[in-house]
């Protein structure tokens, strides 16, 4: 057994990865780079809050269309300056009423294009943990998307060998 010198990590080192696809797992050989801990905490954070801020933007554009979209309605439409029971409706139940049109109006976000942007962020993140591979494809962005899509349990199994093999867990039989 070799003598651990501290600051002595590699710079890169082999990741093999199995990844599932409909007929079978099949692999992939990484060249990783080596993070430390830090580095791999703070660019596995880095990359959950770029998911949930692009997801929480696909939600405030519906969120705008939505308000846009009741504002016009309301330039159309005459107020009652009572409500049914002659009463004059409060702010609370004025803005109640119009919170409940605008989530009314509101389209829902799609799961395809939440998919397609956590399959992109993936990509961007595997090139920052590795740099190439063994496949015949080259080595992108959007290879790597393509490949989040079309086997969607890639990320993970890449994500799950890279942090294996960095805390030492042994891999394989």
């Amino acid at each position: 057994m070799a003598k651990l010198i501290i600051g002595d990590a590699p710079s890169t080192f082999p990741l093999s990865v199995e990844i599932q696809t409909p007929t079978g797992p099949a692999s992939i050989e990484f060249t990783a780079k080596h993070l430390t801990g830090t580095e791999w905490a703070e660019l596995r954070e880095e990359n959950t809050d770029k998911v949930n801020a692009d997801i929480k933007a696909l939600f405030d554009a519906a969120r705008a269309d939505a308000e846009a979209e009741y504002a016009a309605a309301q330039k159309k439409v005459k107020k009652p300056a009572k409500s049914a029971d002659g009463a004059a409706p409060t702010a609370e139940e004025l803005e109640a009423a119009k919170e409940a049109a605008i989530m009314a109006l509101m389209k829902p976000v799609k799961q395809s294009v939440i998919q397609r942007l956590v399959a992109q962020n993936a990509a961007l993140m595997i090139q920052k943990i590795a740099t190439g591979w063994d496949l015949d494809d080259k080595f992108t962005a959007p290879v790597l998307e393509k490949m989040c899509n079309k086997y969607q349990g890639a990320q993970a199994a890449i994500f799950a060998a890279y942090n294996d093999k960095l805390e030492g867990r042994r891999q394989g039989n």
